[in-house]
């Protein structure tokens, strides 16, 4: 379920032109105005509006349920993109954005691009527990099978209204981050296994190598001495990335 969330406007900002939005996504525990709060100087050295919906995710550890989750929040997200404007009464350019998400947020971030790639310039992802593979199929036990989603986007019509858009979405630089410590089998669904492996480290590594397997430019950061968590760094080097995007007109 989505609720409302927190807003954050940059310090200083111009008036000449519409503002570029950052999207962002609090892990299971969190909420929008706390996520916000904390990503008020990225909004201010970023120059970009910082728009954190509080989410009520259903049990991340359970498929289905995150299943679910994705279907009905992700169409509400958007919609709340589209009339952003309206209900902060600032020029907003909400055609394409930067999203940024922790642990369920950042399979919240990824998969937003996954559904809307055309709407989307830039994906930080920290910590996420699993991952949508950009993949029609895979191989199991020596067969090719569709990869439905939440695990791979065979059947994503059935959601967006059209196929998964592969084009589109290879033009979308992804930044995914991860704590050296993150690796604790028991934290993670374990549906997932055999696709992307059994822990968050090693999850956030396969599924950086299949990005850049379809030609996105994709970064991984490998957090020493941190498991997981959202720190004061880890958000530094998110928004940097994001920030280098939005200079480069990703």
């Amino acid at each position: 379920m989505l609720e409302a969330g927190g807003i954050v406007l940059p310090r200083d900002a111009p008036v000449s032109q519409p503002l570029e939005v950052m999207l962002a996504f609090h892990g299971a525990s969190g909420s929008g105005p706390r996520l916000a709060e904390r990503l008020t100087e990225c909004a201010n050295r970023s120059g970009m509006v910082v728009v954190a919906p509080s989410m009520l995710y259903r049990d991340y550890m359970d498929p289905e349920q995150v299943r679910l989750d994705d279907q009905q929040n992700l169409p509400r997200v958007l919609e709340m993109l589209d009339n952003l404007q309206s209900r902060i009464g600032v020029p907003v350019n909400t055609s394409r954005v930067m999203v940024y998400g922790f642990s369920r947020g950042g399979q919240m971030a990824h998969r937003f691009a996954l559904f809307y790639p055309e709407r989307v310039s830039g994906v930080a992802a920290l910590a996420a527990g699993n991952y949508t593979l950009p993949k029609r199929d895979a191989q199991v036990a020596g067969q090719t099978k569709p990869l439905a989603f939440p695990y791979g986007v065979a059947d994503l019509q059935t959601y967006t209204g059209r196929p998964f858009n592969a084009p589109m979405f290879t033009k979308i630089p992804f930044w995914i981050g991860i704590g050296a410590a993150d690796s604790a089998v028991d934290q993670v669904p374990h549906a997932w296994d055999s696709y992307i492996g059994n822990n968050r480290l090693e999850r956030a590594r396969r599924f950086t190598e299949y990005l850049k397997a379809m030609g996105v430019r994709a970064l991984l950061d490998v957090f020493n001495g941190t498991g997981h968590e959202e720190t004061v760094n880890t958000r530094q080097h998110a928004c940097d990335f994001l920030s280098a995007q939005r200079r480069l007109g990703a």
